[in-house]
């Protein structure tokens, strides 16, 4: 009976080897899992990614995409990036994760900043690739763990599908990422036919192995493929466009908006079959890992069994054992019972006895062990001395190895949550806390002035002229002059102050103060120590990008009756009068600046409602050539409110840019303006003459803007090459790559682009050079003083410019005789002002055109 009972235990070792043989192949499945996952979520963050280069190709805005294939692509790219983040953070510290990351961060930056492009899509690629080769190595190692197991067979198998599918969904991102790629090439363009021909046929010879699994639930999730028209739908475009020119189908919109869902649903697809294998493959580990650590717990309990059995036995045939026999049989019952604190066996036993006696004994200082580290981790007390404690034996050695991988595993938990809890609350290039816990430092400060302590500040700085310093620097160099600004305000604020990044080039500093005078001496401290980024003296930025200044606004309460939201809005607006009065300056909110915000709002809800009540004119100024004959019209909003009267533009314009509605007021001028026209040129009048309309500054740099135009021109039919869309040239300076971006896309079409107030915003020849731009227009204030000899000597050398550069001119404002002769002289091409006509409503202006001789000779010779 002993033998056995040997014989039981060598069993029940060997099994406990086999059990440990799973944990390991477990323990190798998670980061499998994870990384097959993360790659699924670059899969889904790249697709957001595509839509937005192939509206590119299209001439759409991504947004007039999204809602063409029936899809919210902000949202779907914030989750997106949502699940990559997540599941990048479970595999923090691997060092190939570093190189996808930063591919993802890149395009990113530039998927927000609407400027992605085709190169974008290919780093996407990279990163899934590099993602998915890693999941290809962790599956290799799979396989070789599960295959040197009894019963890993399966396992094996079924990894193998699971790497070939994950091998499908490669393909099938090739096969995207070179057919939407290859849209933008020429249908002449072999080698991108070529580049699509090899990735179809990689992503057919891949696809046959999985297509040959007949397992569930892989049997299942590829005959969904098999089925899904949306498949057969994709695969067919690609077939399509690589038999030959003259098949480019997914060029048009529509045809380009089935291709772009029916590749999204098809990537679904794959990621579904890859995430069936991964299902399977970890039901069979489990299904492995419960069956090994089982047939280990029958063995080691047969094997006990058999000895306590053997031993009771054997004591039976000793005389006076019966007593001490019963007692151990006791201690048995209450062991099983889980009754761990039990006293020794007391009177005398025999021999045999009190070794099965002092077995028991061991036993349960093992166990009182594994409960005392078990209450220890459930605690959460990974430091307590239990912890660092094992029982003998290999037993012992494998229970103190899942003990200490517990203790890691929490100890992991709680950094990560420490990492996530800092995270939430500070701003991750600066360092400083960022928007939400700056709003939290002030409901807590408004809540201690309520209570009657000291008064509080709110000191909002807004960096003047970033914009410059990331065009000549990059934004790297952006990113160093925040961080450094960040460092210079940590300086001179006070112990207990709260300084905050809001975002952007915004920082708030929170601090109670005992009067507005502190609060301004801290405000002058920060527009000091912010001042001089970057420097020729500070290395790294090469070249120097100007002097950095800042605007600070300060708002305070002293009886806690303010909000959070108010007091950062009042700050917000007393930075904005500091920026309009100069840079570099401290502004505090008072009661003037209340009014003068109440009286905005009221203007901003009165311009609302005209704008709903269809309460808005338009008038239009002629523009002539030099023989008086009109070129063209400039639409010009007008506004008489029941309450406010005539409200001039300057007013209510100022109001729409700073609210926000100066892109509905720009969309409402544009369709009104191309209807109005189209129509009167339809009935045979005003032909050949152009439209000029004004474009907001905060429109054009708008991502949207490219769309609002062109729907505009769409609805009404007006011809493109008749459209001039003028922008001031203070605009264009706030953000030259982006303007020129927009506006090239726009000049596409045949749209013409005129600068407005030409020679007031300080253009230089070199960026007209190379800015997207057909006409100027010449400021009034040069106009006014053209019978000066300066003054014409000014106006002379702007008409040279025009010439040189091709460009033709416009003279603004003009109102005298003496000027409009002036401005023969030096050569100007065309003119506007009160001396030829007012700006009028629409039937004036028809009726004031048939009154004057034919003009369509001069009329076709300015738009060639």
């Amino acid at each position: 009976m002993l033998a056995l009972a040997a014989v039981l235990a060598a069993d029940a070792v060997s099994r406990a080897g086999v059990a440990r043989q799973a944990d390991v192949v477990s323990e190798t499945v998670d980061p499998l899992i994870s990384v097959v996952r993360l790659g699924f979520a670059i899969g889904e963050e790249t697709a957001p990614v595509r839509v937005s280069v192939e509206a590119g190709y299209l001439g759409m805005t991504p947004e007039q995409a999204a809602r063409l294939i029936g899809t919210d692509l902000a949202e779907e790219t914030r989750l997106a990036r949502i699940e990559v983040d997540t599941t990048a953070a479970s595999l923090r510290g691997e060092p190939w994760l570093e190189e996808p990351l930063r591919l993802i961060a890149q395009v990113r930056v530039r998927m927000d900043a609407g400027k992605v492009t085709t190169a974008d899509i290919h780093a996407m690629h990279r990163a899934q690739s590099i993602v998915q080769s890693q999941a290809q190595q962790l599956a290799r190692l799979l396989r070789q763990r599960a295959s040197a197991m009894a019963g890993g067979v399966r396992v094996v198998e079924h990894v193998h599908v699971l790497e070939k599918a994950n091998d499908l969904l490669l393909a099938y991102s090739d096969l995207t990422v070179t057919f939407f790629t290859s849209l933008s090439a020429p249908t002449s363009d072999l080698a991108a036919r070529a580049d699509a021909v090899r990735a179809l046929t990689r992503y057919e010879v891949v696809g046959e192995e999985p297509a040959a699994v007949d397992v569930e639930p892989v049997a299942s999730a590829w005959s969904a493929i098999e089925r899904s028209s949306e498949v057969r739908a994709f695969l067919g475009a690609v077939r399509q466009w690589v038999d030959g020119p003259g098949t480019d189908a997914a060029r048009d919109v529509p045809a380009a908006a089935n291709v772009l869902t029916d590749a999204g649903e098809v990537r679904d697809l794959h990621l579904e079959l890859v995430e069936a294998v991964n299902r399977l493959v970890r039901a069979d580990i489990e299904e492995l890992r419960r069956d090994t650590v089982a047939s280990f717990t029958r063995a080691l309990l047969a094997a006990v069994a058999v000895a306590i059995l053997a031993l009771l036995m054997t004591g039976l045939l000793v005389r006076g054992v019966t007593r001490p026999l019963r007692d151990l049989a006791e201690r048995a019952r209450r062991l099983s019972d889980g009754d761990l604190w039990l006293d020794p066996p007391t009177g005398r036993a025999p021999r045999e006895v009190l070794a099965v006696s002092g077995a028991f004994n061991d036993v349960v200082t093992h166990l009182r062990l594994v409960e005392e580290q078990a209450e220890a981790l459930a605690d959460g007390d990974v430091t307590h001395e239990s912890l660092s404690r094992r029982a003998p034996g290999r037993l012992g050695y494998s229970l103190h190895q899942s003990v200490d991988r517990l203790s890691s595993s929490i100890t992991e938990r709680e950094r990560l949550e420490s990492r996530l809890r800092h995270e939430s609350t500070h701003d991750n290039l600066t360092g400083l806390l960022n928007r939400s816990a700056a709003i939290l430092a002030i409901e807590q400060g408004v809540a201690r002035a309520h209570r009657g302590g000291t008064g509080l500040a709110v000191l909002v700085a807004d960096l003047d002229g970033l914009a410059r310093v990331n065009e000549a620097l990059g934004h790297d160099g952006g990113d160093d002059v925040l961080r450094r600004s960040a460092a210079r305000l940590t300086t001179v604020v006070r112990g207990g102050d709260i300084v905050a990044r809001l975002g952007a080039d915004e920082f708030v500093v929170v601090a109670e103060v005992e009067g507005i005078d502190v609060a301004v001496g801290l405000g002058q401290r920060m527009v000091t120590s912010l001042a001089g980024a970057p420097s020729r003296t500070e290395p790294g930025f090469g070249e120097p990008a100007g002097t950095l200044t800042a605007s600070v606004g300060v708002a305070m309460t002293f009886d806690g009756s303010d909000t959070p939201t108010e007091l950062l809005h009042d700050a917000d607006a007393a930075v904005r009068r500091a920026k309009k009065h100069g840079a570099g300056r401290v502004e505090v909110f008072d009661e003037d600046l209340r009014r003068r915000l109440s009286e905005q709002s009221r203007i901003e809800q009165a311009l609302r409602r005209a704008m709903e009540q269809d309460q808005l004119r338009l008038h239009y100024q002629p523009i002539l050539d030099m023989e008086g004959r009109i070129v063209g019209l400039e639409a010009l909003c007008r506004w008489s409110d029941p309450e406010l009267g005539n409200v001039p533009p300057s007013v209510f314009v100022t109001v729409a840019e700073a609210s926000g509605l100066i892109h509905e007021l720009d969309r409402w001028v544009l369709g009104t303006a191309t209807r109005e026209v189209a129509s009167w040129q339809a009935q045979g009048e005003l032909q050949g003459v152009y439209l000029s309309v004004n474009l907001s500054g905060r429109h054009l740099l708008d991502p949207s803007v490219v769309g609002d135009v062109w729907t505009s021109l769409e609805r009404s039919g007006f011809d493109p090459r008749l459209l001039v869309l003028e922008i001031t040239e203070t605009v264009l300076l706030q953000d030259l790559f982006l303007a020129a971006a927009h506006l090239t896309a726009l000049r596409t079409g045949g749209i013409r682009v005129a600068v407005d107030d030409f020679g007031t915003g300080y253009t230089s020849i070199a960026h007209l050079r190379h800015l997207p731009v057909d006409i100027v227009k010449i400021d009034r204030s040069f106009v006014t003083e053209i019978e000066g000899d300066r003054g014409q000597s000014l106006v002379r050398l702007m008409v040279g410019i025009g010439a040189t550069l091709g460009l033709s001119v416009v003279a603004e404002g003009v109102e005298s005789t003496e000027e409009y002769e002036r401005l023969r002289e030096v050569g100007c091409q065309h003119v506007q002002g009160f001396l030829f006509a007012r700006p009028m409503p629409g039937e004036e202006v028809r009726t004031w055109a048939v009154t004057v001789p034919d003009r369509s000779g001069s009329a076709a010779a300015s738009r060639s």
